[in-house]
């Protein structure tokens, strides 16, 4: 067995670059699986380690400079998903799901789930939330009769609670997921649900709900000429 993987790693020496972002990637996986949360400094000094392990390695024999070479990509790939693990940092809301009044744009109108179509809210205010506990986004399941499309501002009462972990250990994780889209709540609309007036948002943001609204109505023209199951 040693014999082979000796010969395989030999025959791959010239093409490692081929390599690099698995072991990137192997980096970023070992940081989102991590049972405790690295602090910043500690992943800046294993990357800092890695390229210094490589520069280190450069009269070595061959196969030691790769191995130094991919090392340091695998603690680079940690670092950047740290780094973009912090940059996407929102509020979560906390505790039980509750019920809670919501202010918001219609941001997108995205793939209906069992229980209607689901809603991604760019939340202005909700109730008894300040505004830094504020998700930056609240994704909401309402009712298939709400006639609702991105770039509206709505007003309604739903019940509201922080992202679902895991159901089991190793299955998807949306939580996490939600994390990395700023989705800080989740949860199911009360009632109808009511168009009303918000001051307008930032310009990102109004350019995202434009795009979304066009794709969203070609979609509905697709559906209504060539019917549900070809156009949906």
């Amino acid at each position: 067995m040693f014999r082979v993987i000796r010969d395989e790693t030999s025959a791959n020496l010239d093409r490692w670059v081929l390599w690099s972002p698995v072991w990137f990637g192997l980096g970023a996986a070992g940081y989102l699986e991590a049972p405790v949360e690295p602090p910043l400094t500690l992943l800046v000094l294993l990357a800092g380690s890695g390229v210094a392990l490589w520069w280190l390695s450069r009269a070595s024999p061959r196969i030691l400079i790769v191995l130094a070479a991919l090392l340091a990509f695998m603690m680079a790939g940690g670092l950047a998903a740290k780094i973009r693990s912090d940059r996407v940092a929102a509020p979560v809301i906390d505790g039980e799901r509750a019920p809670r009044r919501l202010e918001g744009f219609v941001v997108d109108v995205v793939s209906p789930g069992a229980g209607g179509p689901r809603l991604l809210i760019a939340p202005v205010a909700i109730g008894g939330l300040a505004p830094e506990a504020t998700p930056k986004r609240v994704r909401v399941t309402i009712d298939a009769i709400d006639r609702v499309e991105p770039g509206d501002a709505v007003r309604f009462r739903a019940i509201l609670g922080p992202p679902p972990p895991p159901a089991a250990p190793g299955s998807y994780d949306f939580a996490r997921d939600a994390w990395f889209n700023a989705v800080g709540a989740v949860g199911f609309s009360l009632g109808d649900i009511s168009l009303t007036e918000l001051e307008p948002p930032p310009w990102r943001l109004r350019v995202t709900m434009a795009v979304n609204a066009f794709r969203w109505r070609l979609a509905e023209r697709l559906v209504a000429h060539m019917g549900p199951e070809s156009g949906g």
